[in-house]
């Protein structure tokens, strides 16, 4: 069983980004340097339980958000990310 924090105050635990369209850069960067996306998408894990637009029915849905709205926190060796309800742009139905 795998154990999530569990977000608070309206924030949504979501996956790390998908990478839809990945690109071969043309210019040598360093390894550490991330480029932020104009927009991410992502799979809700978990929501707050004071989500206005979000339940635990959503789990496990994809959202669309701005890429610079994603905040992103290490737990004990592991990374995981956070993002506010408001800042989800669309939802993905599958």
């Amino acid at each position: 069983m795998k154990l999530y924090p569990q977000p608070q105050n309206r924030h949504l635990l979501v996956s790390e980004p998908v990478d839809s369209d990945e690109s071969q850069a043309l210019v040598v960067l360093p390894e550490e340097y991330l480029p932020v996306k104009e927009h991410e998408t992502v799979d809700i894990l978990s929501v707050s339980a004071n989500c206005s637009q979000f339940d635990k029915y959503d789990i496990g849905k994809r959202i669309v958000i701005p890429g610079n709205m994603l905040i992103s926190f290490t737990y004990q060796g592991t990374k995981h990310y956070l993002v506010q309800e408001n800042y989800v742009l669309a939802l993905i139905e599958t």
